[in-house]
């Protein structure tokens, strides 16, 4: 991906997780399985209870090591995993969805700052996919899907504001699509980037791992590093190294089971930021990323209800294809 698209307001209020490409929807109703799926759903959170006891451990097992057993046994089930790669033509696509939180705010009232860039006032829910290729010219697409009020008030503080944008960084058609350069480069923390070709020549190693994208980097920036590098397609040896490299960072705590969306059994590990704390949701049984999400940990930084989901993301779909969008339907 190239530094221009990095660059832009939109990536930058987003993070990486954005040039990645977006996020799984915040709600929605799940429609009632059938008896089978069912059954298999409780086997697998059976299944996936009983990793947790023995990886978690008991009361005198502290959080880091609690973490180090989580991340083990995910790069235990990332190394059993098949992982198709993209060919030389062929563009690696990856679908998410993301609702935030965001302040209601003028029109003419510039940039959000940091502090307040998240708020009460309207969730924001917004597709994205991204298409890359290690030879071809790949594109990235972001779409405003929903705009909703958590409040009477909330809603009615917007049409007094004269209805503003709550996304200015889209198009008047709430959708914007842009190019992404042959072998760009993918955004992880403090400026650290790779491109596409050095994403597919990562060392399995993990402490040639921890040194190249870990090292002098907070638990916060590690973790979102990890995060991005995670929705791409790895070989399997090396999403283990992650996991590995990633147990050697201090700071990251294992938060228990968690669920997708759609109900899937998964590990959820986190890392306080502030106010709030950052997590991501892994799939125990592939190693897989399922999403990520910010929860609020203290309401004097916030203003908002302890344990608000003030943003998540999640992925929808990934799949190798040979042009730059999404998989044709069958």
């Amino acid at each position: 991906m190239s530094e221009e698209l990095a660059n832009l307001p939109i990536v930058e209020e987003l993070g990486a997780a954005l040039v990645a490409g977006f996020r799984r929807r915040e709600a929605g109703r799940l429609r009632k399985p059938a008896l089978r799926a069912a059954a298999l759903a409780v086997a697998a959170a059976l299944g996936a209870g009983a990793v947790l006891a023995t990886e978690l451990g008991g009361a005198d097992t502290s959080p880091a090591q609690a973490a180090a057993r989580v991340l083990g046994t995910l790069a235990r089930a990332a190394e059993a995993q098949p992982v198709r790669l993209p060919g030389p033509k062929q563009f690696f696509f990856v679908e998410q969805r993301s609702t935030l939180l965001l302040p209601i705010r003028p029109s003419d009232a510039g940039a959000i700052p940091a502090h307040a860039f998240y708020g009460p006032d309207a969730r924001v829910t917004i597709d994205s996919w991204v298409a890359w290729s290690p030879t071809r010219t790949g594109a990235v697409r972001v779409v405003l899907r929903s705009v909703t009020f958590p409040t009477p008030a909330a809603r009615a503080r917007w049409v007094a504001l004269g209805k503003p944008p709550l996304y200015p960084t889209l198009s008047h058609s709430g959708r914007v699509q842009h190019v992404a350069a042959v072998g760009g480069r993918i955004p992880l923390a403090r400026s650290r980037s790779l491109s596409v070709a050095q994403l597919l020549a990562l060392p399995a190693d993990p402490g040639r791992l921890y040194r190249k994208l870990f090292l002098g980097l907070p638990a916060v920036a590690a973790f979102d590093a990890a995060t991005a590098l995670n929705l791409y397609p790895l070989r399997p040896p090396v999403r283990a190294a992650l996991y590995r490299a990633l147990a050697r960072v201090r700071g990251i705590a294992a938060l228990g089971a968690a669920r997708s969306p759609s109900g899937r059994a998964a590990i959820a590990l986190g890392v306080p930021d502030g106010g709030v704390e950052d997590e991501i949701i892994l799939d125990p049984q592939s190693g897989a990323l399922l999403g990520s999400r910010t929860v609020v940990l203290s309401t004097r930084s916030s203003g908002l209800v302890l344990g608000t989901v003030r943003s998540q993301t999640f992925v929808v779909a990934r799949a190798i294809t040979n042009r730059p969008a999404p998989p044709r339907s069958p």
